[in-house]
């Protein structure tokens, strides 16, 4: 931050994933700074990205202390005299403080960080930022679990989630308290996350979102509450094949991170678990303990049978999420069919030869379908 060349710091072009994607930002490629702080990404394929220093393990120090402006000066100025320096008073700040990640065009949020989008062929220069030192801070609080055990808590960044590279995971500790858990995350750089508590039987949740500006943030207070419930019935469709058992169906819902979790010592990351679909013999299903978000439903189908439609608060939720708020969701109706459909023709050369060198892709006209991990494409 004094304006000199920082030599020998990563630097990584992080790819934005695409809508409906798992919301992780993607290192694509990365290069460190020479003796001119100067860097070169390249091999970039057309896209949205954003640009952020590496920092590297144990790059924390503590007790750093601040002078002045004036102080400094001062000092200086002794220096070019000959003169012993002055004693200067001195404030200590408190906390850990830690060498990055820095983000394009020097922010140390992701959420005030500018993307850079690239088009083909395209080289991008003076994307210049300075990199400093960023105070970790504390997020502390209580969970009130009302006498139900809980797991660990997960920690996620809001938005999009880092890749490891760009910086060390917070370190989370806990103790019981007589109502519940007090929980404590030390080392956490600054950004908005949400937290989330989930009880040991999957049945209870609590969650809430924070913003770390480089503070402390303390006296955060979660209370668990019940989770939500999807419901429905299960049909098949007559047709040539003998209609299997649908308790013999395994249905799960994912939420935006996938089935993707992660821990580092005692800190998790990633989704919270939801259990899979209890499904009776005939066909009613129920998945409890559902926390408020948006899940992509998968579901194990039987040889011979395909999920035709999930249809749920007027949604099919194949092809849309399906977005749990504060109520439950009911009458959900999953319908399974045997009927099998194709399309075929032939792919030829200008001068009429066969060409089977080349592949077919269908996808919807409705581009709002144009989805990762989409049935249709």
């Amino acid at each position: 931050a004094n304006g000199e060349a920082a030599s020998g710091i990563g630097v990584a072009a992080l790819r934005v994933p695409l809508p409906g994607a798992r919301p992780v930002l993607v290192v694509t490629t990365w290069a460190t700074t020479d003796d001119r702080g100067v860097f070169r990404l390249y091999g970039l394929v057309p896209g949205d990205y954003y640009v952020s220093s590496m920092m590297a393990s144990g790059s924390r120090v503590s007790d750093v202390t601040a002078f002045s402006t004036a102080q400094i000066d001062e000092a200086l100025l002794a220096l070019q005299r000959g003169v012993p320096a002055p004693a200067m008073s001195n404030t200590a700040p408190q906390g850990t403080y830690g060498a990055g990640p820095i983000f394009y065009p020097g922010t140390p949020a992701l959420d005030s960080a500018t993307r850079v989008t690239l088009a083909a062929g395209e080289e991008r220069s003076g994307v210049d930022f300075t990199v400093r030192l960023v105070r970790m801070a504390t997020i502390e609080g209580d969970v009130i679990d009302n006498g139900n055990p809980i797991e660990p808590l997960i920690i996620n960044p809001t938005g999009f989630e880092l890749p490891s590279l760009t910086g060390a995971a917070p370190t989370f500790s806990w103790q019981q308290t007589p109502a519940g858990r007090h929980f404590k995350y030390t080392n956490v750089v600054p950004g908005r996350y949400a937290l989330t508590a989930q009880a040991q039987d999957g049945m209870s949740w609590a969650k809430t979102q924070i913003e770390v500006t480089g503070e402390d943030v303390r006296g955060i207070t979660m209370v668990m509450q019940p989770g939500r419930r999807f419901s429905g019935r299960i049909v098949f469709d007559p047709g040539t094949t003998t209609i299997p058992n649908p308790t013999m169906l395994e249905m799960r819902v994912l939420g935006p991170r996938g089935a993707y979790s992660s821990s580092v010592g005692t800190t998790r990351m990633g989704q919270a678990v939801i259990p899979p679909a209890v499904i009776e013999a005939d066909g009613r299903f129920v998945i409890r303990g559902l926390i408020p978000d948006a899940y992509r439903l998968t579901v194990t189908a039987p040889s011979g049978w395909t999920l035709r439609s999930a249809i749920a608060n007027g949604v099919d939720i194949l092809d849309r999420p399906l977005e749990v708020g504060t109520a439950d969701v009911t009458d959900a109706l999953l319908t399974f069919t045997d009927k099998q459909t194709s399309l075929s023709g032939t792919i030829t050369t200008a001068a009429g030869q066969p060409a089977p060198a080349y592949f077919i892709a269908i996808f919807p006209s409705d581009r709002s379908l144009w989805r990762p991990l989409a049935r249709r494409i």
